[in-house]
């Protein structure tokens, strides 16, 4: 029901906890970023509908509630697409996994168009590793359990996106770049 989980309802949590500006991430949407075989009508269709929801969820809370958009990195043109339209709407950031796709590092050449469209429109790129990507996920191979596959990948992939983004030279190619990696820890930095 929209009472009981809608902006109505988050907004009013906010209020009660102090709270005057919330981003709104993705959890489960995050999983069509999570495979690098999706197929690209049905990426484009989820992360379209996903988008334009949280954007219209966030419209009915604002100025406090505030949208992030998701988006993949497996086609760069429908990558640099969607991060357009969300510039364009009022989305304030950008999320995707920090896992390589279809064999690409984030220093990678194809890559500089999205870094280029997110400068452009003054968006944010948040890095946040999930639990169940079908894709190369660093500590994988240690882990036993779920439990330490989730709290492995999160800040191993993470490290390795910082050293692609420092040593891979996008950082002094975009200075403008704002990037985050969310939910890793900081203190290996």
């Amino acid at each position: 029901h929209q009472d009981r989980f809608g902006p109505t309802s988050t907004l009013l949590a906010c209020r009660r906890e102090g709270i005057i500006g919330a981003c709104l991430f993705p959890t489960r949407a995050s999983s069509l970023a999570g495979a690098d075989d999706v197929p690209r009508d049905l990426l484009a269709a989820g992360l379209k509908r996903y988008n334009v929801w949280i954007r219209d969820f966030a419209a009915k809370g604002a100025p406090t509630l505030n949208a992030i958009g998701a988006f993949s990195m497996q086609d760069v043109d429908l990558a640099v697409e969607t991060i357009e339209w969300c510039g364009a709407n009022g989305l304030v950031g950008m999320v995707t996994r920090p896992n390589p796709m279809r064999g690409r590092r984030w220093d990678h050449p194809d890559y500089m168009r999205v870094y280029e469209t997110l400068c452009e429109y003054r968006l944010p790129l948040i890095l946040h590793e999930g639990t169940g990507a079908h894709l190369p996920t660093l500590g994988l191979d240690r882990a036993t359990t779920y439990l330490e596959g989730h709290a492995m990948s999160h800040p191993f992939e993470a490290m390795s996106a910082v050293l692609q983004f420092t040593v891979g030279g996008i950082f002094e190619r975009f200075p403008e770049l704002r990037v985050g990696f969310f939910e890793c820890g900081a203190g290996w930095l």
